[in-house]
């Protein structure tokens, strides 16, 4: 198992798969031209003359223009819709506009870097932990915005005070926080049709999880009874561990790079002296034998397809208010599906959280404007102006069903990736299709008294002296760690292997520096 709660808590993985969830899944009509970037444009829209060279206008007297970048294609519509939200700018009199360039995925990094660190004049754009924020922060290429964010009432407002405190870095608050939940919060989804048919009870414990898909196995032999991207797969030994819902696994806390907080002991350890791994991992090897799980997991990258289409009984789930979306076609390809979501945690058991965010509205030393973003960022805190960035123009684009929720109009596809600028927990609207449970479980996942705090929040190590060690640590992982996750290897013949492997690679050094600094943040 790669990381004792990755399964309640993924990390930097998490952060880039929803970010490419929510780009590919909830934008799925994103087909406004792609912006390259290398200019920003006038007045927030992107114009080129005959021979392609952009054009920028100047800015209205007295308002100041501020030049974002975020990564991805421009969303359809948005030149539309950023014009409304430059008119509304402009008549509640913050005296700024938006300029906003989106900057293709595989180059939005290094671009990004390169223009903060050479001082290029730009004023926000997203950074997170999966990006460059540390050595952005170390370079001084982004600035702090403490007393930018204390003079902004309705942003500090939007944001529980949870979350900005669990947000700093070096306790200081170098982006503002992004997210809609407080924790990763994470279940399965099942075919509720095919467990009404076969008179199989609500599933709440991974025991009877098992014991349906045994039945599915059994009773439906068309259908592959778990099915799951192979990019999550080294999940799958805690996933379907009953230990990590009676509370256990909270009891040792991922401090990275294979290394746990002991949390009774208070004992930093390798994850291999955790004795409850290799029964973890014999459980999914008989999953795979036993034909539960396709030998050919890792290979897989459209499970959410394969589900939609069909041809698995279940698959996971996880309450960010996207997840559950995306299965919502399977109830009009198949003929008569139904859906469930399950979370399966004991009772009294909460899902564990460091209440980490992993998106970040950064500004960078150039910006000559850091009160404006803030005071912007303050703006769109409201919801009239948040719900018209991120939903659109409303009666053109959507339009609010009850309080709290909205649909989409039909023949509109305008979609704003909201985590690069516009996520609030206590503004996000939900979609009106929403299904009933996922409706429930968001709604729970957003308030942090739904999530047990984590002993090690905050702690973050620096692994920089360890270049060594995590290299040849990776490769032990890749060669025999994974296939052991994967149901591919048999854990009894070869998991003490595996020990001594990752052992030779350096393990005691990588427990070593990581207790040094953790015992160091402890005392602080």
């Amino acid at each position: 198992m790669t990381k004792i709660t990755d399964w309640v808590s993924r990390g930097r993985l998490a952060a880039l798969m929803l970010a490419i969830v929510l780009v590919v899944s909830a934008c799925s009509s994103n087909s406004g031209g792609t912006n390259n970037g290398s200019q920003p444009s006038p007045g927030g829209t992107n114009t080129q003359d005959d021979e392609g060279a952009k054009q920028q206008a100047p800015a209205s007297q007295g308002t100041v223009e501020l030049i974002a970048y975020f990564p991805g294609d421009t969303p359809q519509d948005f030149d539309r819709v950023l014009g409304e939200v430059n008119k509304k700018l402009e008549a509640d009199g913050i005296g700024a506009k938006l300029n906003i360039s989106f900057i293709p995925w595989d180059d939005y990094g290094q671009v990004t870097q390169l223009r903060a660190t050479a001082g290029e004049k730009f004023d926000m754009f997203l950074e997170a932990q999966w990006l460059h924020i540390e050595p952005m922060i170390a370079d001084k290429a982004i600035i702090p915005l403490d007393e930018y964010v204390a003079n902004s009432p309705n942003l500090l407002a939007s944001i529980p005070e949870l979350m900005w405190e669990q947000n700093k870095f070096h306790d200081r608050i170098y982006g503002i926080p992004l997210g809609t939940t407080q924790g990763n919060w994470r279940g399965f989804t099942i075919r509720k049709d095919l467990r009404e048919k076969h008179g199989f009870p609500e599933i709440t414990t991974v025991e009877q999880l098992e014991a349906f898909l045994y039945l599915m196995k059994e009773k439906e032999p068309a259908l592959i009874p778990f099915g799951i991207d192979g990019r999550y797969a080294n999940d799958l030994p805690a996933m379907f561990d009953p230990l990590n819902y009676s509370g256990e696994y909270h009891n040792y806390e991922h401090l990275g790079s294979q290394v746990s907080l002991d949390v009774k002991n208070n004992r930093v350890l390798s994850n291999f002296e955790i004795g409850f791994l290799q029964g973890a991992m014999e459980r999914i090897f008989r999953y795979v034998n036993d034909g539960i799980l396709d030998r050919n997991l890792l290979q897989e990258q459209n499970s959410v397809e394969l589900f939609n289409n069909g041809q698995f009984a279940a698959t996971i789930y996880e309450a960010t208010g996207v997840e559950g979306l995306k299965y919502l076609p399977l109830m009009e390809k198949v003929e008569g599906a139904e859906l469930e979501f399950i979370l399966l945690e004991a009772e009294g058991v909460k899902p564990i959280s460091r209440f980490e965010q992993w998106n970040f509205l950064s500004v960078p030393a150039s910006s000559d404007h850091p009160e404006k973003v803030i005071e912007v960022m303050d703006w769109l805190s409201i919801q009239e102006n948040h719900d018209l960035l991120e939903y659109g123009i409303e009666g053109v684009h959507w339009e609010a069903v009850g309080e709290d929720a909205y649909q989409v109009i039909k023949g509109t596809s305008y979609e704003f990736p909201g985590y690069v600028m516009t996520w609030r927990p206590d503004l996000v609207r939900m979609p009106s299709h929403m299904h009933p449970d996922d409706k429930k479980y968001f709604e729970m996942a957003r308030h942090a008294d739904t999530f047990q705090r984590a002993v090690s929040s905050g702690f973050t190590p620096d692994l920089t002296s360890l270049n060594t060690e995590i290299a040849q640590l990776n490769s032990v992982l890749t060669t025999l760690n994974q296939p052991l996750s994967v149901g591919l290897l048999d854990p009894k013949k070869y998991y003490s292997q595996l020990v001594e492997q990752v052992n030779a690679a350096g393990m005691d050094r990588i427990v070593e520096e990581i207790r040094q600094q953790y015992e160091a943040f402890t005392q602080k």
